[in-house]
């Protein structure tokens, strides 16, 4: 059915049940028509004054933009509905709001609100008749609990919506509930468990003729095929499911078809047919912006470049990679500070209404007890019990108030460790890439670049893991850091610490993030050309790492005592990729360089732009 221009006047005998009942049922298939619906049901509801479906337009409404991910505004919409829900004692429809929400909370990264609304539901519905939404409540919850990785609720809970699903006969419940227990038992490992389960599913979808979730199941038994190195069969049910998503038209399913399809020629090591599968795959995800898929895409043309050989394209590929999941990170994490920020600012600014609303009946009072001293000292006396107990009173609620400052100011804190822990682990993680990937490279230069790639990533990750593990989330100490990081190197380099050695001098100074990444690297970079150049032949020498505060400008020093720099080499060296970084970041920092010639080599930075933290 194709709804174009829906014309409703405010006629008694429209049924807006069957009307809402149709917006219900596009919403999962036509979400355009959805819109539409919704709108003429508004309508509707606005020409005949009818206050209930006044307010139900908005849970239509609410629907169609939660399922155009647009949840932001589906939650405006549900909670206002949920508002008069409340208000007028109507339970029904309150457990279908606080159904819904439990899905836009979810879109939301909101797990506390997400399990408090389905709980609620699940209460609700138990109360009612409606067993097949009290199944339907207990399979979200399931999967709320097994994205937390808590599977014994989540089968307790699957095996209790499916007796209420067979109590119902309703095989596209049942359906759903194999559903989810295969992506239990495929998040397990158990492949052969979740290939059953994923079976069961279709062959009940295919009976009923529901293609949107027939799709999905024959992608998941694909996918389990794979897994079972099944790649034929696999491959069968990924191609079947992908015809089936053409003709639904869903490009986000038809996106991750092609990538299967691109990763069953992986598997068969099919590099030019794998590779045109994950382009088609990237280009749908491009035009509708669908930044899972787009990520997926990058990975895996990644992969098939490097094994093609193509490596300056692999490259490219994994940095569009990195790039986007630190994006989607970065995305996340602001969201989740937007949240705090705006709990900390809502209780800073009920603080400060409170503290204006005290002045101001504390002045009335005042004008009130001049008054009332006319009348005589009793009344005088009443009055000041009356304050007394006011201010208690008071008291009681600011100490509330900074209590919920005190907590927010907490998850804060909370927040920024995790930050500076996820960030340390993702460069842990580039930096056992880059181990790995060193370990396959036969060219003597380009392991020698991987390397130095491998340790710059270590100096930012020893920045990340000082501040999780510390009370102060911005400052770093740099006697501690620096010694650790000469450390490092002296340990990735696999040199005897007895023929070369390294000497610190070193003020303990505290510097802020935003100029510990610059001077880190710098050092890095030196001390790096010090070990490789400074003492060839094993000759033995020493390093020395140098960095104090005067007047108003720190000095950092890095010397050897070696053979030294010609000024053919010094020449050479300013061309190469390191001193560009060290340039770079001279810059950044407004430093003056100076490489001289001294028993050695010497390299002095005198840094004016710097900022030190308490």
């Amino acid at each position: 059915m194709t709804i174009s221009a829906v014309k409703l006047t405010a006629q008694e005998s429209i049924n807006l049940n069957e009307l809402g009942d149709l917006a219900y049922a596009y919403a999962a298939e036509n979400i355009d028509s959805c819109f539409i619906i919704a709108d003429s049901i508004a309508n509707v509801a606005k020409d005949q004054n009818n206050e209930y479906w006044n307010a139900k337009s908005d849970f239509y409404l609410a629907v169609c933009q939660s399922k155009s991910e647009n949840f932001n505004e589906a939650q405006s919409l549900m909670e206002k509905y949920k508002t008069y829900c409340v208000d007028n004692d109507n339970k029904n429809d309150l457990a279908y709001s606080l159904f819904h929400l439990t899905y836009i909370y979810r879109g939301l990264e909101k797990p506390a609100q997400e399990l408090a609304s389905i709980n609620e539901a699940i209460g609700l519905f138990d109360d009612s008749t409606n067993e097949k939404m009290q199944a339907k409540a207990r399979v979200a919850k399931a999967t709320f609990m097994r994205v937390k990785r808590d599977f014994n609720m989540s089968h307790q809970l699957l095996d209790e919506a499916m007796t209420k699903y067979k109590n119902q006969k309703d095989s596209i419940g049942i359906a759903e509930t194999y559903n989810e227990k295969g992506l239990i038992a495929a998040t397990n490992g158990d492949m052969k468990t979740a290939l059953e389960l994923f079976t069961k599913q279709s062959e009940i979808q295919r009976q009923s003729n529901n293609l949107t979730g027939l799709s999905r199941s024959l992608g998941n038994i694909g996918f389990a095929n794979l897994r079972l190195n099944e790649i034929e069969t696999g491959e069968k049910y990924i191609r079947e499911a992908y015809e089936m998503r053409l003709k639904l038209k869903n490009p986000e399913r038809i996106s991750m078809s092609l990538i299967q399809l691109a990763e069953v020629h992986v598997l068969k090591k099919e590099w030019p047919q794998a590779l045109d599968y994950s382009k088609q795959a990237l280009t749908m995800s491009e035009e509708h912006e669908i930044e899972f898929n787009i990520s997926q895409c990058y990975r895996q043309i990644s992969y098939i470049f490097e094994k093609m050989g193509k490596h300056e394209n692999a490259l490219k590929y994994y940095k569009d990679y990195e790039n986007l999941k630190d994006k989607l990170l970065t995305e996340k994490i602001a969201k989740n500070a937007q949240r705090i920020e705006a709990a900390y600012q809502t209780a800073d600014k009920e603080k400060q209404i409170f503290r204006l609303e005290s002045e101001d009946k504390l002045n009335q009072a005042r004008i009130t007890q001049q008054r009332v001293m006319i009348g005589g000292s009793m009344a005088i006396l009443g009055l000041l019990s009356f304050m007394f107990f006011r201010v208690r009173s008071k008291n009681k609620l600011i100490s509330e108030q900074n209590n919920v400052i005190s907590k927010s100011l907490g998850e804060k804190e909370i927040l920024l460790k995790e930050i500076h822990h996820r960030v340390k682990n993702n460069l842990q993680v580039i930096s056992s890439l880059l181990s790995m990937q060193s370990r396959s490279i036969k060219d003597v230069k380009a392991k020698e670049a991987i390397l130095e790639g491998k340790t710059r990533v270590h100096s930012m990750s020893l920045i990340h893991q000082n501040l999780y593990q510390k009370d102060n989330l911005t400052g770093i100490e740099m006697q501690d850091y620096l010694l650790k990081l000469s450390n490092n190197l002296f340990n990735t380099y696999s040199l005897d610490q007895d023929a070369i050695s390294v000497k610190t001098d070193i003020q303990s100074i505290k510097l802020d993030v935003e100029t510990v990444i610059p001077i880190g690297l710098i050092v890095n970079e030196l001390i790096t050309n010090s070990l490789k150049y400074a003492f060839p032949e094993g000759n033995k020498g020493t390093i020395t790492v140098s960095l104090k505060e005067s007047q108003g400008q720190l000095v950092l020093i890095v010397s050897d005592d070696g053979i030294g720099l010609t000024e053919a080499v010094l020449t050479k060296k300013q061309d190469s990729f390191g001193h560009s970084l060290i340039r770079a970041f001279r810059k950044k920092l407004d430093a003056e360089l100076s490489i001289r010639n001294q028993d050695g080599t010497v390299v002095e930075l005198i840094i004016k732009d710097y900022k030190k933290v308490a």
